[in-house]
């Protein structure tokens, strides 16, 4: 007889398991994340403008700038664009995607100069997790300074200098030559490729002073390298004048080291100067050396702590090298910061949790940010927001004027305006020299008739309320536009 087959117990669904994300990989993620979002909400650098259109020039004429052409009061002066290849690059990374594309790629540059630091740490010796509470200095301190500039291209190779040098150092790297077409690329970039020769004389030095015990390439090697990258850097299309560039900051003849906010020595009364403070009270405290007298630790220290005191703008700079000098400091004073992270345990719903702020965290910024975020096309937000009415109207009814602008709105009105109008004056303080100051001393209200007279200014586009607008207002200009943010003044007749 036969017998019912028994019914088979239905499968219980698999279910959906999240992959395994361990703390150490959520820092990872939320590290640089943080920096990109902090980054985000920063309005697009007043410098862009002029730096997409010099590359547009550039591209379009198939040369370079000789002289300035976007100024009349500096028209026809000797122009030395240093920072000419990036200019063609932004140009190039705008026009194909975007103002937001050129924003990413600036952004792959400074997470690309922290992921090196890291791996650098790594390489010491440091565990995971000291590695990555290192590392949260570099990007920190470049959440604010990271924006669509040539100088990021400075952030990632002096982060590439490091990792070389640290793997030279380690023995892993028996010559420099690599980093000679390194030198010659970034010295077409941007300036600061004088930082990169510094590192190279430095680890030069520290060599010679370990000499008897050193790894890596002698101090010879290191020397030679270096002079022929020096050499090869002449190969630009301003010749030796590329080099007498960076003179200008060490003799101060630079307009830049007196006008410019960022170039300035930070104020330590100043809040946004504090965590600066830190670094350089903990290298202070901690020293760059462990065990034994390390000269090329110090000499890190030094150099950029020198630079970090002398400008706001080189404190990025010091955040990538300070983990990369206390790092293996306290490894060798304290071989805990060496251990092995624990087992990597399954996903959390906390860690899951973070990971959702961060993202949250995004959207919330792009959702309140102003009209600067970079995704928002074209980025005229900022502090003041870029004069969009007041330049449409200088368009229409004012075309071929010598108008006297905000120094922050130049390359934008560059950008705007150019060829058919030229600008007082623009970002480009360096060039502008001693314009620099008499500008400052016209929007206070000082000398402006006589600078007017001389430069023939017949159009004032500034915000309302400056001092100078309300003696312009009293001498008879009249208004063609104005709302909060902005006025047009037009001389009388």
């Amino acid at each position: 007889m036969a017998t019912a087959r028994p019914i088979a117990a239905p499968k219980p669904r698999a279910r959906l398991a999240l992959p395994a994300l361990s703390t150490h990989a959520l820092g990872l993620i939320l590290v640089p994340f943080a920096a990109v979002v902090v980054a985000l909400a920063q309005p697009a650098d007043f410098d862009y403008w002029w730096h997409r259109r010099t590359g547009e020039y550039i591209v379009h004429n198939l040369a370079l700038p000789r002289s300035d052409p976007f100024a009349f009061t500096t028209a026809g002066k000797t122009w030395v664009d240093h920072e000419w290849l990036s200019q063609v690059l932004m140009y190039g990374a705008e026009s194909l995607v975007g103002y937001l594309g050129l924003f990413l790629l600036c952004m792959a540059l400074g997470v690309a100069a922290w992921a090196l630091i890291y791996r650098l740490l790594r390489r010491e010796g440091l565990s995971e997790f000291a590695a990555l509470a290192l590392s949260i200095a570099p990007a920190a301190f470049g959440a604010t300074y990271w924006r669509a500039r040539p100088a990021m291209f400075t952030v990632f190779f002096v982060a590439l200098l490091l990792f070389e040098t640290y793997a030279a150092r380690r023995g892993e790297r028996r010559t420099l030559w690599r980093l000679v077409p390194v030198m010659l690329i970034w010295a077409n970039l941007h300036g600061g490729y004088v930082i990169g020769f510094a590192l190279i004389a430095a680890f030069a030095a520290a060599q010679w002073w370990d000499r008897a015990a050193a790894r890596g390439p002698s101090w010879r090697h290191i020397a030679i390298a270096g002079i022929i990258a020096f050499a090869l850097t002449g190969l630009n299309p301003y010749s030796y004048k590329l080099w007498e560039y960076p003179l200008t900051y060490l003799g101060g003849s630079n307009a830049s080291l007196a006008q410019v906010d960022e170039w300035q020595s930070p104020d330590f009364h100043q809040l946004r100067n504090l965590p600066l403070a830190a670094l350089l009270l903990s290298a202070m405290l901690i020293g760059a050396n462990g065990r034994r007298f390390d000269a090329w630790r110090t000499l890190l220290v030094l150099l950029f702590g020198a630079m970090a005191l002398q400008s706001l703008r080189h404190q990025p700079l010091f955040a990538l090298v300070w983990p990369c000098a206390i790092g293996p400091s306290l490894l060798e004073r304290w071989p805990a910061f060496g251990r092995g992270a624990p087992p990597r345990a399954r996903a959390t719903a906390l860690n899951y949790g973070l990971l959702a702020a961060g993202v949250a965290a995004l959207i919330t910024v792009v959702a309140i940010s102003p009209d600067g975020i970079p995704l928002r096309s074209p980025p005229t937000g900022g502090s003041p927001p870029y004069p969009v009415a007041g330049a449409a109207y200088i368009e229409q009814h004012q075309r071929g004027a010598r108008v006297f602008n905000l120094y922050e709105w130049g390359g934008y009105l560059i950008d705007r305006l150019y060829p058919h109008e030229r600008v007082f004056i623009d970002g480009r303080a360096d060039l502008h020299g001693d314009l620099v100051p008499e500008y400052d001393a016209i929007v206070r209200g000082k000398g402006w008739q006589q600078a007017f007279d001389r430069y023939s200014v017949t159009v004032a586009l500034l915000p309302p309320q400056l001092p100078v607008v309300e003696q312009l207002r009293a001498a008879g200009w009249t208004t063609g536009y104005e709302d909060a943010d902005q006025v047009v003044l037009v001389k009388p007749r």
